[in-house]
């Protein structure tokens, strides 16, 4: 899933593969847009570790939040796998939305705007 590299007894991230070898096959086949969503946070995560203006600590750092999102997202689709027939039907007509960003470029206040909205 990930290489790590060895600085002062601390392992840093230095590459970022996220796949779908953690979703349940039953997840996998009621929930096709998981693909989506791994490719977003690979994408992300590749152009982090490409930007020279971030240290290799800060792209550390920012690549353990992308593992933590697809680790949640995972879970999430996992768990609602063995849900229901209706609770699947009513999640699958539901687009889902992935916010990523940096940090301090506003994706936590358009989370909270978002939450609420009854609707969303």
């Amino acid at each position: 899933m990930m290489t790590n590299k060895t600085n002062e007894d601390c392992e840093l991230l230095h590459d970022l593969d996220l796949n779908e070898d953690d979703l349940s096959n039953e997840a996998k086949r009621l929930f096709s847009f998981h693909k989506e969503i791994i490719e977003s946070l690979n994408y992300c995560g590749r152009c982090i570790l490409t930007n020279n203006l971030l240290s290799v600590e800060g792209k550390h750092i920012i690549c353990s939040k992308l593992i933590r999102s697809h680790n949640n997202v995972t879970n999430i689709l996992n768990y609602l796998a063995t849900k229901p027939l209706q609770t699947k039907e009513k999640i699958s007509d539901v687009p889902m939305i992935v916010i990523c960003g940096l940090p301090r470029t506003g994706t936590t206040l358009l989370h909270n705007l978002m939450a609420c909205d009854p609707s969303c």
